[in-house]
Formats: structure tokens, C-alpha cells, sequence
């Protein structure tokens, strides 16, 4: 079974770019897990082999990424002698290539043949959807995240924790207004307490309609132009990209004219410019990438006082933080120990 599906895929095309060297790819290609890589290649397309642990505290583990570099799929050989296929959680969380957590296993087995009969384009199991189902929510996974991103920095600039005006005239107004508006009353007819309450309702509501319009002006300014995204402690890598503002700001222009962001699944937040990709660590990232992406940062870090090139989301106990004055922000994708997700100029 394996030899033919070899026979039907270019194996030089399997592993993820610049993860791998010769001696490094050779000792995947003796691991007994090996087939199983080659299978889940060929059925889901466009996952590459990413990082590979031999001997971790989990047995050894295989990492399927995407073509931007977020981890989809893991295969594990236990020390226990089975084998598992696991989908990632929602989320991305900061674990190191040694670890199997935070998957979520769809396959068990100790038969090889079986966990790949199971995974074939006309197999009837569930594991199967499992995988094409991760591919799918990765494929829209950035424009979620950015579209999040939008969304917090509004409420952060405002100074408060929602995503538009909540205040309004208190219910019990309301038919004092309608009567003024249908029947045609002067202020004069309304009992001076309630004048008094449509006045401070009135102007609390349009206290908070200006901040919020203010903060929207803010952060579109602070997404104006090209912008750096990092998403750090990937499989204890880094995925590094560019994107263009166009979607960014034409989101704002919609959160503008309609009172919220649209949803990621309608639009598109992300445009990349410097395609997305996983590298082990910055050092390893082309050296026409690193020395821009350094020289760019350094604003970052000194603002932020970081002892690495990239601040740390975890000391600020995970939440999203805005950097207003050099016009970046960064927070954590799930929760404690997940990745962090930083944008900065370009």
C-alpha cells in the first residue's frame, strides 16, 4: 500500500521548507511513522512535514503544517507502540515540537495499514473529516485572528471591553419620547425629572458614540500601510509574514457605516504581501527577511523594553496589549502558554 502511494507523489515535495536537512530527512524517511507521513501527504494536500521530534517525552511525533505554517495535523508513534493521527485545537498554542498536546486524537491504532486504510479519499471514517475539517478552519485562520485583532483594539483605545456603543436611553423613556415625536408635545408638557434623565441619557450616549468614533479613527490609523505579523512560539518556532492594509482599512470603513467589524468568513482581513511561513527560530528566517524584520522591530523593542526582538504577551497575563505610539499590539491566541500574535510596521 505504501509503495504505491509513493509511486503517486513527488516525496522531494513533502517536507516543509528550510525545516530540513539531508540527514534530518533521511532519518524521517527510516521512521516507522514514515508511511503514514507519505499517506497523509498524498490525501491532504497542501500539508507539508514540518518539524519532527524522535524521541520526546510523547514517543515521536510528526508535525503536518500549512503553507503559511500553522500546525493542522500530528502523528505520533507512543511509547506505548500506537499509533495516533491528532487534529489541533482551536487556537495555537505555544507548545514545542516535543509535545503532543494540544491535539486531539481521531485515530488510535497499533496496525499502521489500518490507521491509513482509515484516512483514503473513499474511506467511511470520521477521522478523515476530522483532517479535512482542520484543513479547512486553518485556511481562514489568520483573517480570524486579524479579525479579532481589529475588533480589541477598537474596545482597548475606548477604553472598554465591547465592540460598540452600548448606551442608551433607558427603556422606561422611551414612551415619553414616542409621545413627544407621534403626539407632537414641547418639552415643556414632560415632567422636569424626566427631562432631566433624557438630557443625561442623551448626552452619556453621545459621550460614548464620540469615544468609540474616536478610537475607530485611531486604530485605523494605526493600521495604515503594510504591517509585520508575527506569531510567536509555533511548535517553538516563529511564523512570519507581511500583509497589505486595503482589507484592514476597508474593514474599519465597514465597522464605520454599519457599528461592527464583518465577520472573517465574509471577509478576507488578510492580504499577504511576504507570504507566511514557520521558521524554527528568527535566525534561521532569509537574510533579506531577518534584516528587515529586525530593523523594523527595533522601535517595537525599545518601546517595550524586551529583552528578545519580540515582547513577551505572556507578562502581560496573556490579554491583548496596544502599543499606540509605535502603532503595534500583541496578544495571546487561546489562553496561558498559547502563541502570541504581534503586528508592527513595516
Amino acid at each position: 500500500m505504501a509503495k504505491k502511494i509513493k509511486e503517486q507523489v513527488d516525496l522531494s515535495d513533502i517536507f516543509y521548507d528550510g525545516v530540513h536537512d539531508d540527514a534530518s530527512k533521511a532519518k524521517a524517511m527510516r521512521s516507522q511513522l514514515w508511511p503514514l507521513a507519505v499517506a497523509v501527504y498524498a490525501y491532504f494536500k497542501p500539508l507539508r512535514l514540518g518539524p519532527v521530534c524522535h524521541s520526546g517525552i510523547d514517543g515521536e511525533l510528526f508535525h503536518f503544517l500549512t503553507e503559511s505554517g500553522l500546525p493542522v495535523v500530528c502523528l505520533n508513534r507512543g511509547t506505548d507502540g500506537d499509533i495516533r493521527v491528532m487534529v489541533a485545537d482551536r487556537g495555537v498554542h505555544g507548545h514545542g515540537v516535543d509535545k503532543m498536546f494540544p491535539y486531539t486524537s481521531v485515530l488510535k491504532s497499533n496496525n499502521i495499514r489500518y490507521v491509513i486504510a482509515k484516512l483514503k479519499p473513499n474511506a467511511h471514517h470520521d477521522a478523515k473529516d476530522c483532517l479535512h475539517r482542520a484543513i479547512e478552519r486553518a485556511s481562514v485562520a489568520m483573517s480570524e485572528f486579524m479579525s479579532k485583532a481589529l475588533d480589541d483594539v477598537v474596545d482597548i483605545l475606548a477604553n472598554e471591553r465591547m465592540s460598540k456603543p452600548q448606551v442608551g436611553i433607558p427603556s422606561h423613556l422611551t414612551a415619553v419620547l414616542m409621545r413627544i415625536v407621534m403626539e407632537g408635545k414641547s418639552k415643556d408638557s414632560i415632567a422636569p425629572s424626566q427631562l432631566r434623565e433624557l438630557t443625561t441619557a442623551h448626552s452619556d450616549f453621545m459621550t460614548m458614540h464620540d469615544k468609540f468614533e474616536a478610537a475607530v479613527n485611531r486604530g485605523a490609523d494605526m493600521f495604515n500601510g503594510d504591517k509585520w505579523v508575527a506569531i510567536n512560539r509555533v511548535l517553538g518556532g516563529v511564523i512570519v509574514g507581511t500583509v497589505s492594509s486595503k482589507p484592514l482599512l476597508a474593514a474599519y470603513d465597514i465597522y464605520k457605516e454599519k457599528g461592527s467589524f464583518p465577520s472573517f468568513s465574509s471577509h478576507n482581513y488578510i492580504e499577504p504581501v511576504v507570504p507566511f511561513k514557520w521558521y524554527k527560530n528568527i535566525e534561521s528566517m532569509p537574510q533579506d527577511i531577518r534584516s528587515e524584520f529586525e530593523l523594523s522591530a527595533v522601535m517595537l523593542r525599545a518601546h517595550t523594553n524586551s529583552t528578545g526582538i519580540l515582547p513577551d504577551i505572556r507578562e502581560s497575563n496573556g490579554g491583548m496589549v496596544v502599543w499606540e505610539p509605535v502603532e503595534a499590539f500583541g496578544f495571546s491566541l487561546w489562553a496561558t502558554n498559547s502563541a502570541d500574535f504581534i503586528m508592527f510596521n513595516k
